[in-house]
């Protein structure tokens, strides 16, 4: 005959045990899963801005440049309008001028193209001689001393004289920009034509002096 008292000992572990699985049941109910942490997005570096290029200086001036050459000086030099070249070559050279060859002009044809002109200078470039000088016995007239660029800026709309001077060939350059390294980027050029290319880069240099811009290196 079973034990009485033993089958109430089991009765109540029994009881006890489903008591403390529904309390385990109830509580794992009850708890509520820890939020998810939602990862940033990775952030792109932004980009670095580009460097915006530097604009170009606004020309100030606009010129023309025309020459006059007497025939008789073809006989000093095999290519005297080389002058307006070497002059035109050393303006363009700077920024602030807008620069332009035309076509040769005595002084009246000058003059008149600057009164047909609203915004551009006429610069007129004359190579003249000394009509006095004497030849030498090879026939060939002498250049240094005797040979002057003359120059005007006339200008636009008036025709009027703005400026004007003189450059003799073989005259020192003291003062306006020329550099002797400057004709050593001329190494083709010799004897009348060098003092040519100098005289003509002088006038380049008081004509940039006059205009009050920078007097640019005249090496190329």
């Amino acid at each position: 005959m079973a034990d009485p008292h033993r089958e109430i000992s089991k009765l109540a572990l029994a009881g006890a045990l489903l008591i403390v699985g529904a309390h385990a049941v109830m509580g794992q109910t009850g708890r509520r899963p820890p939020p998810r942490r939602s990862t940033p997005p990775l952030t792109q570096p932004s980009p670095s801005p580009t460097p915006t290029a530097a604009k170009p200086a606004k020309a100030q001036f606009s010129l023309k440049v025309v020459r006059d050459i007497p025939q008789t000086l073809y006989l000093s030099f095999p290519f005297p309008e080389r002058m307006e070249t070497w002059t035109v070559d050393r303006l363009k050279r700077s920024p602030l001028l807008e620069v332009a060859a035309g076509e040769p002009a005595n002084h009246n044809q000058a003059v008149r193209l600057a009164k047909s002109e609203t915004e551009a200078f006429i610069v007129w470039l004359q190579l003249e001689d000394n009509p006095f000088v004497k030849s030498e016995p090879s026939g060939r007239r002498p250049v240094s001393g005797e040979v002057r660029i003359n120059f005007w800026i006339l200008t636009p709309v008036t025709g009027k004289t703005k400026y004007s001077g003189t450059v003799f060939l073989d005259q020192p350059t003291r003062g306006v920009g020329l550099r002797k390294a400057d004709l050593l980027c001329y190494p083709g050029v010799r004897a009348d034509d060098y003092l040519l290319l100098q005289a003509s880069l002088a006038a380049a240099a008081r004509i940039m002096e006059y205009l009050k811009v920078p007097v640019t290196a005249a090496c190329p």
